[in-house]
């Protein structure tokens, strides 16, 4: 009864004394207390537990000077601050509502489990501690041994508010050995937002990288990333930059890097060191009902491209754009301009499009929009630096009518008129008397398509949680017939197109404007699926007959197919195919994923017949007539901590295989270290351009939590 009447007599004073005024309740709980009125303290022992705010207090001792506001306590001292932070020590003294003080022994536990001790600490304030001869470590701690790596320092500074941590004359341990000194060092606080400085060094290859980041505004950010070679150095670069409306990204590198150029009979035509760089830059924004932005990119080469970022592009795209859209409307507007890195592209002649201009307005022309009328248009002006100019526009109108029948058929019939007008001006140069002359050109074409498109699906329980389905296809189109004066529309698209599954039915298969199928078209075929449980198997097979073709793809009928099977998520199986109409293969593709708590597989073939039939290609480099290649990508887990990868890609299309890269991949994953070796060959190369292999490359790159966050 007594200590109760001084636990109850011990809060009435305290928080008249020293909290009433700001409302704060302090509360004390112990196995022994006493009160000393006349020195106005308070003695405890045994289990103690102080509650004062947010700060909770525990202990085997305690003296509280209330008048002064000063608390001595020992034995399994811990606090809880008013940021969850977890302090221990041995012995402390704290005044100032426990926001000021010196502990000894003194370990700290922060919100992300990353610890921090010491055999001397100075609490500041509730934000900034400065500590004597400290560690620091994010890693587990086994009592048994030592974390994989820490930071041992003779002072450190500790600022959560500005979410800095300074140390001095600092060693970097590995489970305990010094491997690393330096007499300044200072890294963000755990659960501190970015901050500037520099992060964790890379090799890879033949080079070292130091990255440096610069954190100019919260939303805005910068990494300069010098790659350092033996004999030349390499500046990359990345600008970050978000708006109230969006963001864009500048990414970009320069650098003076050798270049050996070989003639096709292997001789060294050029040996020296060149200026050259990429600048790739893409930027989003959103206006109400506008989407508008930019995608830029430019290179001095391709050889640069792929021997120092790893891209072998045929081209690059740089394109601005606006858009609207608005349920099944749109508005497209953009300008775009292509670099050629090709073989037979010459520097200078790079065309430009400006503008482009795409819209499509649908209108229902019943109550349920059943029936509906569309308007689609497609416009550019085609710039190239030769001085021809094209402009060229494509007007679609259509009117389609969707309906369902009492048997459960669909139907869709579709009436189509397209018309294609181009206007070409192109100067002619005359080397007799060096004049020069524009011819101008106007040319116009209506392409009328009535298409009829009938589908029927029917769906068969087999069980509780299992059905079949199976769902016939057919799709006719009534066309013009070509013409030979429509060769003369042939500007700037591709005359091949790549016949799938996915574009079986579609009104036409050409992904360009020039070309377009004519004549009369039929499309049918049948999609079938088998759902048990979460696996299902998939089967697509379909044919397209046509007669009159302005391609150079004469075949009147091509097949195409398309099966799956999907075991629980983990196991999947695909096949497709092209094949035309003798059933000899245009494309086989088969692929394989498998994935586990242990192992991550990846594998698929590729195999192309007839290329110069049915793919586009370069002159100059297609050596065959058919491509084979098999990629495979495994992933296997050792142990907990321990992953092996391997890759590897083979092209089959010749007599002997030929390895076109691999590489070899092992990573130590650990709570707070990530680290990862990979051996890399890249044996594709093109002497005359400087694009060189690169076998037997090794990288090494490491992660350490908190320090490269």
């Amino acid at each position: 009864m007594s200590n109760i009447l001084i636990i109850i007599f011990f809060n009435i004073c305290l928080t008249a004394y020293s909290f009433g005024a700001n409302d704060e309740q302090a509360f004390i709980s112990a196995d022994f207390i006493e009160y000393n009125e006349e020195e106005d303290f308070i003695y405890a022992k045994g289990n103690i537990q102080i509650t004062l705010g947010k700060y909770i207090l525990n202990a085997n001792s305690l003296l509280y000077d209330i008048e002064n506001d000063m608390v001595w306590a020992e034995g399994d001292v811990k606090v809880k601050d008013d940021k969850d932070r977890i302090i221990f020590g041995q012995t402390i003294f704290f005044k100032d509502k426990l926001k000021e003080g010196i502990i000894s022994d003194f370990i700290m536990k922060l919100q992300d489990n990353s610890i921090l001790a010491s055999r001397l600490a100075k609490r500041l304030n509730s934000d900034h501690f400065t500590l004597y001869r400290s560690s620091f470590t994010p890693c587990s701690i086994q009592s048994d041994c030592k974390p994989i790596w820490q930071i041992s320092a003779q002072k450190t500074e500790v600022d959560f508010k500005e979410e800095k941590m300074s140390y001095k004359n600092l060693f970097f341990e590995i489970y305990g050995v010094p491997i690393f000194y330096t007499p300044y060092f200072s890294h963000p606080t755990p659960s501190a937002k970015a901050k500037s400085g520099i992060l964790v060094p890379s090799i890879k290859k033949n080079y070292l990288t130091i990255p440096i980041y610069f954190r100019a505004k919260p939303n805005m950010d910068l990494t300069l990333s010098p790659r350092i070679f033996t004999k030349y150095t390499l500046m990359d670069l990345e600008f970050r930059h978000k708006l109230d409306k969006g963001d864009y990204v500048i990414e970009a590198s320069v650098g003076k890097v050798p270049y050996k150029i070989k003639n096709m009979n292997g001789s060294v035509i050029k040996d020296a060191n060149v200026r050259s760089y990429h600048i790739f830059t893409h930027g989003n924004f959103v206006d109400s009902y506008y989407k508008y932005g930019f995608n830029l990119k430019r290179t001095s080469d391709k050889a640069y491209l792929k021997n120092y970022h790893g891209l072998n592009n045929s081209f690059l795209d740089s394109k601005i754009y606006l858009q609207k859209i608005d349920y099944t409307d749109y508005l497209s507007v953009s300008a775009l301009h292509f670099q050629g890195l090709r073989t037979n592209d010459t520097e200078g002649l790079d065309p430009l499009i400006l503008p482009q201009i795409r819209t499509k307005n649908v209108f229902g022309l019943n109550d349920d929009e059943s029936i509906f009328f569309t308007i689609q248009n497609n416009s550019l002006i085609y710039m190239e630096e030769t001085g021809r100019k094209l402009g060229r526009a494509a007007f679609q109108l259509s009117i389609t009518n969707d309906f369902i029948t009492k048997n459960g058929h669909l139907l869709n019939i579709s009436l189509n008129n397209r018309t294609d007008i181009y206007s070409i001006n192109q100067m002619l140069n005359s080397n007799a008397n060096a004049i020069s002359s524009n011819q101008n050109d106007l040319l116009i074409r209506d392409i009328p398509e009535l298409q009829t498109t009938w589908r029927y699906p029917l769906v068969k329980p087999i069980g509780p949680a299992s059905s079949f389905i199976i769902e016939p296809v057919v799709s006719s189109i009534v066309g013009k017939k070509f013409k030979p004066s429509y060769n003369k529309f042939n500007y700037i698209d591709s005359n091949k197109y790549e016949l799938s599954d996915d574009n079986l039915f579609n009104l036409d298969k050409y992904s360009g404007i020039d070309y377009h199928e004519f004549g009369n078209r039929l499309s049918y075929g049948v999609n079938s699926a088998l759902l048990s449980n979460d696996n299902y198997f998939s089967l697509f097979l379909g044919q397209r007959l046509h007669k009159y073709n302005n391609s150079t793809i004469n075949d009147n009928a091509e097949n195409v197919g398309k099966t799956s099977l999907n075991l629980s998520g983990s196991f999947e199986i695909l096949y497709r195919f092209r094949k035309n109409k003798d059933f000899s293969p245009i494309r086989d593709e088969f692929g394989v994923n498998f994935q586990n708590e242990k192992i991550q597989f990846t594998t698929a073939f590729v195999k192309l017949e007839n290329l110069k039939k049915y793919y586009p290609y370069e002159n100059r480099i297609l050596s065959k007539n058919r491509a084979k290649q098999i990629y495979y990508d495994i992933d296997y887990h050792l142990t907990e901590n321990w992953l092996i990868g391997n890759d590897m890609r083979v092209n089959l299309s010749d007599r002997k295989a030929r390895i076109l890269n691999k590489s070899i991949k092992v990573t130590y994953l650990k709570d707070c270290v990530r680290i990862t070796g990979k051996i890399s060959d890249d044996y594709t190369s093109d002497n005359t351009r400087g694009i060189r292999k690169t076998p037997s490359s090794i990288g090494i790159s490491i992660g350490l939590k908190v320090l490269n966050m």
